[in-house]
């Protein structure tokens, strides 16, 4: 039973997805594990992993758009078999099956689909690894930024929502006290779900204890101003407004988090100057957090 692929998917159709290509690359690394299948995935990084093109449809909204793949018809056969790997239905035809090579010829992957993904290998590796086994388990890393990237590649896939959830989670966990670096990488994704989730996880101390600016950074903005007048933290400790870290944000996440943090009442000493204080309800911030 074969496997066609679409012949109507087009760059301008995936846009900046995947792009499929048959390009000749006979000096390219194939990965030592994801070498078996019937699509290779060519990740940044320039390795090669192999797929089975019916695990990654079922796992993947996006695969399966990308798949033109007929339901199999013989149902004593649960799961179909790939091009690559038929089956087999003879006494002799098991005989002289060979186990698979440990690497594939030119010849085998001019003849394959490519998907060229801007991910890096380690993360498809681990991508493979989920939609490959009966009961998914996050591995266990230290990685922020695999992480980051694994759920990044997850929602650009339309990944479904069991495995899409165990990345999530996982992802909480890693950046339950890296709360800045979780809201600064939502806010570039304007990803207000997760950006919400930073926030629900802040604390007064972790947005005033962001790490210390540079000279360079220290620089670049002062106390800001309201109406001519002056602005001036209300603390008993030496921390002021992160705005280095504020700056990374885009205008609109910035304003609305000022907005919302700030508790600004006046001087009874000098009517020209405003004291302000940082907010201590962060769940309150991140359910009214609304950038536009």
């Amino acid at each position: 039973m074969k496997r066609p692929l679409s012949d109507t998917t087009s760059d301008s159709d995936l846009e900046e997805g995947p792009k499929l290509s048959n390009p000749r690359y006979e000096h390219e690394p194939v990965h030592l594990y994801h070498r078996h299948g019937d699509i290779a995935i060519r990740s940044d990084d320039g390795m090669i992993l192999m797929d089975d093109s019916w695990g990654l449809a079922d796992a993947s909204t996006v695969f399966k758009d990308m798949f033109e793949l007929p339901r199999p018809t013989l149902p004593h056969h649960p799961t179909p078999a790939s091009p690559l790997r038929p089956i087999l239905k003879s006494p002799s035809a098991t005989k002289t099956a060979k186990r698979p090579r440990s690497h594939l010829t030119s010849t085998d992957l001019q003849s394959t689909q490519t998907i060229d993904v801007d991910y890096p290998s380690s993360v498809l590796d681990q991508f493979l690894n989920l939609v490959n086994v009966s009961r998914p388990a996050i591995p266990t890393t230290s990685d922020l930024s695999q992480s980051l990237a694994l759920f990044d590649l997850c929602q650009k896939f339309d990944v479904k929502p069991a495995i899409l959830g165990m990345v999530r989670d996982r992802l909480l966990i890693q950046t339950y006290d890296r709360q800045w670096k979780l809201l600064i990488w939502a806010d570039k994704r304007n990803d207000s779900a997760m950006a919400k989730e930073a926030l629900r996880r802040m604390t007064k101390v972790s947005f005033l204890c962001y790490e210390p600016a540079s000279s360079t950074q220290s620089k670049g903005r002062v106390t800001p101003r309201i109406e001519s007048a002056r602005l001036q933290l209300q603390t008993k400790g030496r921390k002021g407004i992160p705005w280095h870290a504020l700056r990374r944000l885009q205008p609109a996440c910035e304003n609305e988090l000022l907005r919302l943090i700030l508790q600004i009442k006046e001087s009874n000493a000098d009517p020209d100057t405003f004291f302000y204080e940082v907010t201590r309800d962060w769940q309150k911030v991140a359910e009214n957090f609304n950038p536009r």
